[in-house]
């Protein structure tokens, strides 16, 4: 029974060690500084596109913007997002998340009425 329990403990202790060295998944809590990285790397910036346009679906079906559907690019949700970023440094902390403050921008560019 010892062996047993001995054996599980290594077993798990070997699984968490590999677990440790393997790669974070591409795409998972990208900071605005890192994301600011990616969108100006010119290999990297068609990933930073497709990302902010999951950030502009997302704020559209929760309703926290409203631009007509079609009316946008790539290209536009990168200059709102850089443009925020810029109007708003204080953003640009380790703790905030890119898609957060995407949301924030794309909000704050095509403002759902109130009505």
């Amino acid at each position: 029974m010892f062996n047993r329990v001995i054996a599980a403990a290594l077993a798990l202790a070997a699984a968490v060690a590999v677990l440790a060295q393997q790669p974070k998944l591409p795409g998972r809590y990208f900071t605005p500084a890192s994301f600011i990285e990616m969108i100006n790397d010119s290999k990297r910036e068609s990933i930073a596109q497709m990302y902010l346009i999951g950030a502009y679906d997302l704020t559209q079906d929760a309703l926290r913007s409203c631009a007509l559907r079609g009316t946008t690019s790539a290209q536009l949700l990168e200059k709102v997002f850089i443009d925020y970023v810029q109007a708003h440094p204080e953003l640009i902390t380790a703790d905030r998340t890119a898609a957060g403050v995407a949301a924030q921008a794309f909000a704050a560019y095509w403002p759902c009425s109130s009505n």
